[in-house]
C-alpha cells in the first residue's frame, strides 16, 4: 500500500542518513499546499473514550482538556483541487466512547496531498496513534497512550497513564509525570530519546541495545551496566517498569 511503502521507504533513507551524521534531519512537510480543506467536528465523549488516529499524511497536536468535548480540526492540503478532492480523504467515526480519524491508504500515483490534525480531547481519553508521516506531540492526556509507526518524532508531555512507543523514526521527548503500573516501554527507535522525569516518580529501569551509555542528569537515577549494551537501574524508590530496547540514538535522562 502507498503510505506503507513512503514510510518504509522514508525510515531507510533517514536511518542511511542517521548513519552518516550526527545530526538528525527529519524529512518532513508541515506546510500547507495551495488548495486548502479545513474540516472542524465538535464531540461529546464518555469518560475514559478511546481516541484513535491513523493514516495521517503530516502532523497531528493532541491536547488535553477538563471538558468533555472533543475537538477535532483537520486541514487537507494539495496542488490542486481535484487531487483534494479524490485522494488521501480523513474518515471520521463517532461514537460516545470511541472516536476514529483514519486517512486513506490509498495508491494516487505520484500526487501530494498533505494533512494537519490537531485536536483537543477530554484528559482522560485513552489514545492510540500510528502510521504517521509527521511529527506527533501529544499534552496532558491522563489514559494510556499506545503509537506506532511514525515518521517524524514524537513529543508526550505530562504523561500520566501506561505508555508504549514503537517504530518512531526521529527524536523522542517524554515527560513522564507518574506512571501507571504497567509503566512505560519504547522499542525501536530511530533518533534521540529524553526521559523527563517528574519530581517523586519512583521506577524500575531496563535498558536495552543502546549502543552508548545514557546521559543521567538527575541525582535520582541509579545505573549500572548488565552488559555490552545493557542497562539496569532505579529511580528514586524503584516502582513499575520503564523499558527502553533498540534505541539508535543517544538517551538522556533529566528532571522536569
Amino acid at each position: 500500500m502507498r503510505f506503507r511503502l513512503t514510510l518504509l521507504l522514508t525510515f531507510l533513507l533517514v536511518a542511511a542518513q542517521v548513519a552518516l551524521t550526527s545530526a538528525q534531519k527529519i524529512p518532513r512537510a508541515e506546510t500547507d499546499l495551495p488548495v486548502r480543506e479545513e474540516i472542524n467536528r465538535r464531540y461529546q465523549l464518555a469518560p475514559g473514550a478511546r481516541v484513535e488516529v491513523s493514516f495521517i499524511l503530516g502532523p497531528v497536536e493532541i491536547e488535553a482538556t477538563h471538558a468533555a468535548q472533543a475537538e477535532v480540526d483537520i486541514v487537507r492540503s494539495a496542488h490542486t483541487r481535484a487531487d483534494l478532492d479524490r485522494f488521501d480523504r480523513i474518515k471520521l467515526e463517532y461514537a460516545p466512547s470511541r472516536l476514529v480519524l483514519q486517512g486513506d491508504d490509498s495508491s494516487s500515483g505520484g500526487i501530494e496531498v498533505r494533512h494537519r490534525v490537531r485536536l483537543r480531547l477530554p484528559r482522560q481519553s485513552g489514545l492510540s496513534v500510528r502510521e504517521v508521516n509527521g511529527r506527533v506531540i501529544v499534552a496532558g492526556l491522563e489514559g494510556d497512550i499506545r503509537m506506532s509507526d511514525v515518521n517524524g518524532g514524537a513529543a508526550v508531555r505530562r504523561s500520566t497513564g501506561a505508555l508504549e512507543l514503537s517504530g518512531i523514526n526521529g527524536g523522542i521527548t517524554l515527560g513522564i509525570a507518574r506512571l501507571a503500573p504497567s509503566g512505560a516501554r519504547l522499542r525501536d527507535i530511530n533518533g534521540a530519546v529524553e526521559l523527563r522525569l517528574a519530581e517523586g516518580l519512583d521506577a524500575t529501569l531496563e535498558i536495552e541495545e543502546l549502543d552508548r551509555r545514557p546521559q543521567i542528569e538527575t541525582s535520582r537515577v541509579a545505573l549500572s551496566q548488565a552488559g555490552e549494551k545493557s542497562f539496569r537501574g532505579q529511580i528514586g524508590r524503584g516502582g513499575p517498569l520503564i523499558r527502553v530496547l533498540e534505541v539508535n540514538g543517544k538517551l538522556r535522562i533529566s528532571s522536569e
